[in-house]
C-alpha cells in the first residue's frame, strides 16, 4: 500500500507536460493549431489496478472557453486543449514559441508572460497577480515555473495551478487547471468539526482517524468554493482490512461533499504480467496463449524477466 498527495501528483503531472515540451524544442511540429475540448479530471484508473477507483468529484458543469480565447490561441500558433473551467488545460507550440522576447529568468519570464496573456488564460489582472510560486524546476536549458492561485487569503485546494516552459526569454508550454474566477468566497459558516464529522460519515469508516484539517478553496464553474480538506485514513497498514485513505473536500458553508480523492495506491512486491512470448494470434482464436512474466521467480512464473541489470519491475519506485 502507498499514500501520496494528490495535489503533489497534479504538480507532477502538469510539470511532466512542460519536460516533453521543453525537449521537444522549436523544430518539433506536434500537432496543427486549433482548439479541442477535454476535461481536467484525471484518468479513470492505474492499468492493472484491480481495485475499485474511489475518487468522486461532485462539481457539476462547464465552461466554454470565450471567443477571443480561441483567438489568441490561434493567434500564437497553439495547439489548445480546454478544461471544463474554461480555461487552458494545454497549449503547447507548434513550430514557434507561444511567446518570445521574455526575460532570461525563469520566474520573470513565467510572471511577464502570465501578465501579457491574461485573455488567453482566462484571468482577471487581480486574478493573475494573486498567482503564487509554488516551484521551479530548472529542465535542461529550461525551467518549469509552477503557479497556484489564491483565493482571497485561501489556497486552492485542488485544481487552480498553472504550470508554464520557459527557455531562454520564450515560452513554449501551458498547462492549468485554473479557475476563471478568482473572487474571494463566501465565508465558511460550517464548523471544521462538523466537517470532520461529514467526511469520516462519507468514508464508510467509523474508525477513521483524522490527520489534518485545513480551510482552503474549491475552484467551481460558478466561482470558488471554501472548504475543508479532511485528511483520514483508517487501517492504513491493513492489519485489519482494506486501507482507507481520502483527501475530502467538504463545502464549509453547506456540508456537501465537493470532491473525494482516494489517496491509496496499490502495488505488488513482486509484479507479474500476462504477455504474448511472441505477436497476440492473427485467426481471432479464443484461446489464450500469453504466459506469465515475474520479476522475481515465484510459483506460477513462466518466465522471470529481472536481472541485475534490469533489477526492478516498472511500476517500482522509492
Amino acid at each position: 500500500m502507498r499514500t501520496q498527495s494528490r495535489v503533489v501528483a497534479r504538480s507532477i503531472a502538469l510539470l511532466f507536460g512542460v519536460v516533453l515540451a521543453l525537449a521537444a524544442g522549436t523544430g518539433s511540429v506536434l500537432a496543427t493549431p486549433g482548439a479541442q475540448d477535454r476535461s481536467q479530471r484525471d484518468p479513470a484508473g492505474i492499468q492493472g489496478d484491480r481495485q475499485d477507483n474511489k475518487i468522486r468529484d461532485y462539481r457539476i458543469g462547464r465552461i466554454a472557453p470565450t471567443s477571443r480565447q480561441r483567438e489568441r490561441a490561434a493567434e500564437v500558433g497553439a495547439r489548445a486543449l480546454w478544461n471544463a473551467f474554461g480555461t487552458p488545460a494545454m497549449l503547447m507550440s507548434t513550430g514557434k514559441p507561444l511567446a518570445h522576447g521574455l526575460p532570461a529568468d525563469p520566474v520573470a519570464a513565467a510572471r511577464v508572460y502570465v501578465a501579457a496573456n491574461r485573455d488567453l488564460l482566462g484571468l482577471t489582472q487581480s486574478g493573475a497577480a494573486a498567482l503564487e510560486i509554488l516551484a521551479v524546476a530548472p529542465m535542461g536549458r529550461g525551467a518549469a515555473v509552477l503557479f497556484r492561485q489564491r483565493f482571497g487569503s485561501l489556497p486552492a485546494g485542488v485544481d487552480g495551478l498553472l504550470a508554464v516552459g520557459v527557455r531562454g526569454g520564450a515560452a513554449y508550454y501551458v498547462s492549468s487547471s485554473l479557475g476563471r474566477s478568482s473572487a474571494t468566497p463566501a465565508d465558511a459558516t460550517l464548523s471544521a468539526a462538523a466537517a470532520r464529522k461529514i467526511a469520516i460519515r462519507d468514508s464508510g469508516r467509523s474508525d477513521a482517524t483524522v490527520m489534518k484539517t485545513e480551510l482552503v478553496a474549491v475552484p467551481t464553474v460558478s466561482g470558488a468554493r471554501a472548504a475543508y480538506l479532511i485528511t483520514l485514513g483508517a487501517d492504513l497498514y491493513g492489519a485489519k482490512g482494506t486501507p482507507v485513505a481520502y483527501a475530502t473536500y467538504v463545502d464549509a458553508r453547506d456540508g456537501s461533499i465537493l470532491l473525494r480523492e482516494d489517496l491509496v495506491d496499490h502495488d505488488s512486491d513482486n509484479p507479474e504480467w500476462a504477455v504474448f512470448p511472441n505477436t497476440p494470434p492473427t485467426d481471432y482464436s479464443s484461446t489464450d496463449t500469453r504466459v506469465i512474466w515475474c520479476a522475481t521467480a515465484a510459483a506460477g512464473c513462466d518466465e522471470v524477466v529481472g536481472s541485475p541489470a534490469s533489477p526492478l519491475s516498472w511500476d517500482a519506485f522509492s
